[in-house]
């Protein structure tokens, strides 16, 4: 993973060299699909795309080199004139799932003993902040997200995550 990820980035910082400088992509946006990079409890991959003017779907796949990954997707509601002076930051909210398979048992040694299945599934709701840097295709979130594991058993917690995402 180590050796992927900057040329990951490489690649991803290459391919927005022909985009427009002159505007900012927040100003512009109508399609926008975005890749990048997630952080949170596992590092990875995140996805962003527009469905419209005001709604977009993201997905973040986390991995860990013992085995552990995490994948969570959402459907977002943003409010683009929140911040008036800055319309380059959008607040957003929105409803999805996540997958958690536990290669380490941490859910399990501490909250669910007596079950076999390391692999948890669940729902999550963002809440969040996207920044796309002027005359620039680079978007920044932050977000945070109240999930419950219901299956096979019920927990909730806390999820947290910065991204970077480069938009075509």
């Amino acid at each position: 993973m180590r050796r992927i990820l900057p040329i990951f980035l490489f690649f991803l910082g290459g391919s927005s060299y022909g985009v427009d400088m002159e505007k900012s992509a927040a100003m512009d946006s109508g399609n926008n699909v975005g890749v990048g990079v997630a952080f949170s409890g596992l590092t990875g991959i995140s996805m962003y795309a527009e469905t419209d003017r005001s709604n977009f779907i993201q997905g973040a796949i986390g991995f860990e080199p013992y085995g552990s990954y995490e994948a969570t997707g959402d459907y977002a509601f943003t409010h683009r004139n929140a911040f008036s002076a800055n319309p380059n930051v959008t607040p957003y909210w929105g409803i999805g799932g996540i997958v958690l398979h536990d290669r380490n048992d941490y859910w399990t040694r501490y909250q669910r003993e007596g079950y076999d299945s390391t692999t948890y599934f669940g729902a999550r709701i963002a809440l969040g902040v996207n920044f796309v840097i002027p005359r620039t295709p680079v978007q920044l979130g932050a977000e945070v997200a109240p999930s419950l594991l219901l299956t096979p058993a019920t927990y909730s917690y806390l999820q947290g995550r910065l991204s970077a995402r480069v938009l075509f």
